[in-house]
């Protein structure tokens, strides 16, 4: 649609072009968008459908060209008296080619940005040629009630025939507001039958309450005074169905005049399709908003992540070396405390990481329990804050499984923090309970609270997309359903269980898998005495990795300049390569390009470092893949990244 774009105003390019086309696009009436000298640049298709032409047919040619002298002699002099300031209206009968006589309602509506020069003129154009029929037939009928009783009977024979045919509802009353008729498509819409509605007072039938004051006070004036605001206008109203549902509709009030009494008609047509319509509409807009926000939270995410997992590298790679030579058991005991804290600050860093990288699934064995386990020690202090008591019950004989930690950590993550958010308006006790069991084929993790649980009618649409109970602002309605499609990627299935609690149960169910043996043989051969050449521009992390290499055995070479580890490259002999991934001199990637012109083998074997990877780097260059190792990174990462080849 880019070409058709480029013919519409440039005020109305944009963003928001593609919506406004649509809003257009789903109007009932017969819109075009032509310039001022009347050359078409858009048309809708219930314009498109009455003249047969395709939009691009219709584009850039003129109104005179495509509705004939005579149809553009009639809107001429109306089109004229567009400006800025003016919307003018014309309606009127109409012949058009091929003997179709049409009565039309148009407006024309100037389009002006804020210079005010007019740049383009939407016509409105409201085919009301069956409406205007009946009218002057039903006038036409009453005028033989006038004359004699036969006749009065056989013009309510036609009246009711034209009434009970006709595609708008149509409902006829008299001056007490007592339903008189009452046809075939107010009955579809209303949901009343015919014989219900007769007789009964309008104001209470299908004027809802709170418009019955408004509607019997404008009645009361009008018919003491002949003076009203909507009588013979087109008004966007309420109506009253069946059951209490409230349908918005257009609809045009007007009286018929008999000599001994007054009548009132009212023609209502539905508008519930089209108020989807703008619904729909409006809801995507809100989507591609919370779309946006989650790619700008991914961005923040890798720089926060750069910013620490630098340092806590050199912490988890300073404790652990700290840890291995401590002199004394009080000095053992106190490294491996600051330890446990680096590390733990690394998870965190490394799970909300998860929750931003778009990457493909990566399985490996996972301890399933430490997996859950970790979930909640990075959710801890909100859980604690909150109130909330976590009960675990994890089953000893759970097997490891071959998933992809990350994505199914998202997955626990997302399950907890929607529970938290729960039970924060529930009053305490607060208990959150984290439940796994090892069955022969498969196993089943439950995440369940004690919070009020979740509607029967909500039950079946918790996991369709964009769908969410929480208010505006704060949920965006896409975490379950990427949590549903991530365990079935699996293999597995989530679903809402029976909580003997009465709150929300999450069911996890995963397949077991069997090992592949010699992926568990690979893991537990690890090459000794390799000649290794580390290069990072962060001189602690690079000397850091270079002691724990020498600590495993390995002859480390730390450089903290990408081009002074080149030109090492070329003068002396190495068996791997690690490098990081940002660099001011050459960036990780560059590195190994250069590196595959020295020795391209050497690539195969080079791994790559980094602390912000929410896409990931490239797994593939020239042919060879590279591993890559995350900041931090501990003890048994670096033994099982050199252990892989």
């Amino acid at each position: 649609m880019k070409v058709l774009e480029s013919h519409w105003p440039s005020g109305l390019q944009g963003p928001d072009t593609a919506v406004l086309r649509a809003v257009v696009d789903a109007c009932p009436s017969r819109v075009s968008l032509v310039t001022p000298d009347h050359r078409y640049l858009y048309a809708n298709p219930e314009f498109l459908q009455f003249v047969g032409l395709s939009l691009e047919q219709l584009i850039g040619r003129s109104a005179r060209d495509i509705l004939g002298p005579e149809v553009y002699s009639a809107f001429a002099e109306t089109a004229l008296q567009v400006r800025p300031d003016h919307t003018p209206t014309w309606e009127g009968w109409i012949n058009f080619s091929g003997n179709r006589r049409r009565y039309l309602d148009v407006t024309m509506a100037p389009y002006a940005p804020a210079g005010g020069k007019l740049e383009a003129i939407f016509v409105f154009a409201r085919d009301t040629s069956e409406l205007k029929l009946r009218e002057q037939q039903l006038r036409e009928s009453i005028e033989d009630l006038k004359r004699t009783e036969a006749d009065r009977n056989a013009s309510d024979k036609v009246n009711t025939q034209i009434v009970q045919s006709a595609l708008d509802a149509f409902i006829l009353a008299d001056a007490e507001g007592i339903i008189r008729d009452f046809n075939p498509a107010a009955e579809a819409m209303l949901g009343y039958r015919r014989e219900e509605a007769i007789g009964k007072p309008l104001a209470q039938l299908i004027i809802p309450e709170h418009l019955r004051a408004a509607h019997n006070a404008g009645m009361a004036r009008y018919l003491a005074s002949g003076v009203s605001r909507v009588m013979g206008r087109r008004l966007q109203l309420e109506a009253l169905a069946s059951g209490g549902e409230i349908v918005p509709v257009e609809v045009t009030l007007n009286e018929v005049k008999l000599p001994d009494r007054h009548l009132f008609t009212a023609h209502m047509r539905d508008l519930r399709d089209s108020k989807r319509a703008q619904a729909e509409i409006e809801a995507q807009r809100v989507r591609i908003h919370q779309i946006e926000k989650l790619s700008a939270m991914g961005s923040l995410l890798a720089g926060v992540a750069h910013e620490l997992n630098n340092p806590l590298a050199i912490l988890v790679a300073q404790s652990t070396l700290l840890k291995e030579k401590a002199p004394t058991s009080d000095t053992k005991h106190r490294a491996e405390r600051i330890h446990a804290a680096a590390d733990r600050a690394g998870r965190i860093v490394k799970s909300f990481l998860a929750l931003a990288r778009e990457k493909p699934p990566s399985r490996e064995l996972t301890d399933v329990n430490r997996l859950a386990a970790n979930t909640l020690e990075m959710l801890a202090y909100g859980l604690r804050t909150a109130g909330i008591e976590i009960v675990r019950e994890l089953d000893a004989a759970m097997p490891e499984l071959r998933i992809d930690s990350d994505l199914l950590g998202q997955v626990f993550a997302n399950i907890v923090l929607n529970s938290q958010q729960v039970l924060m308006t529930h009053p305490r006790p607060r208990i959150l309970t984290l439940r796994t069991r090892a069955a022969a084929d498969h196993v089943t993790i439950d995440i369940g609270d004690n919070g009020p649980g979740v509607a029967p009618d909500l039950a079946a649409r918790i996991f369709d997309p964009f769908f969410t109970t929480k208010p505006a602002g704060v949920g965006t309605g896409i975490g379950l359903a990427i949590c549903k499609d991530i365990v079935q990627a699996h293999g597995g299935k989530l679903e809402l269980a029976e909580n003997s609690q009465a709150g929300a149960l999450f069911r996890i169910t995963l397949p077991r898998m069997i090992d592949d043996p010699a992926t568990a043989d690979s893991a537990a051969s690890m090459p000794n005495g390799e000649r290794i050449l580390v290069v990072d521009d962060e001189h602690d992390v690079g000397e850091s990795l270079g002691e724990i290499l020498d600590a495993l055995g390995h002859r480390a070479t730390v450089t903290a300049s990408a081009l002074d580890g080149l030109k090492r490259l070329r003068s002396e002999s190495f068996d791997r390569v690690f490098v990081d991934l940002r660099m001011p001199e050459l960036n990780g990637h560059e590195f190994l390009k250069e590196l595959a012109e020295i020795d391209p083998s050497l690539v195969a074997r080079s791994i790559l470092m980094t602390g912000d990877t929410v896409r990931g780097p490239a797994t593939l260059l020239g042919g060879a893949d590279v591993r890559v190792l995350e900041k931090p990174f501990s003890l048994d990462d670096i033994r099982a990244v050199i252990s892989a080849g």
